[in-house]
């Protein structure tokens, strides 16, 4: 990680001094606490041609074409990283998820890929 000493993280100022962390307003520590240089759940560096996925939008179930086996691994994240929904197959159903934006990630042997996914009851 690059040698930074200060970050802010929602809203929140925090500064290293003498290896202790501070916010601007009040003295704060802060134990445990782990900072990445790039994103964890980025789409842009884990999407692959492995597999096409449609409809995109969808309203009731998304495909995906291209699994081995038809037993991929099917994972859906809110923007947050939560993940909210899973299944085994070639597709997944969407009927009990809110109109939005997610990450629907594939997991088919050693192929892994990840895809925005649109929502739209």
């Amino acid at each position: 990680m690059p040698n930074v000493s200060e970050w802010t993280l929602t809203g929140l100022k925090i500064e290293r001094k003498n290896n202790l962390l501070f916010s601007a307003t009040s003295e704060i520590l802060i134990d445990n606490m782990l900072l990445y240089d790039e994103a964890i759940l980025s789409v842009g560096n884990i999407k692959a041609e492995y597999f096409s996925i449609y409809p995109n939008p969808a309203s009731e179930n998304i495909y995906i074409k291209g699994i081995d086996g038809g037993n991929a691994k099917l994972e859906i994240y809110m923007i947050n990283g939560s993940l909210i929904k899973e299944s085994v197959g070639d597709k997944i159903s969407v009927t009990d998820i809110e109109s939005g934006t997610y990450i629907l990630k594939i997991k088919n042997g050693d192929k892994h890929a990840a895809y925005p996914i649109f929502i739209n009851h």
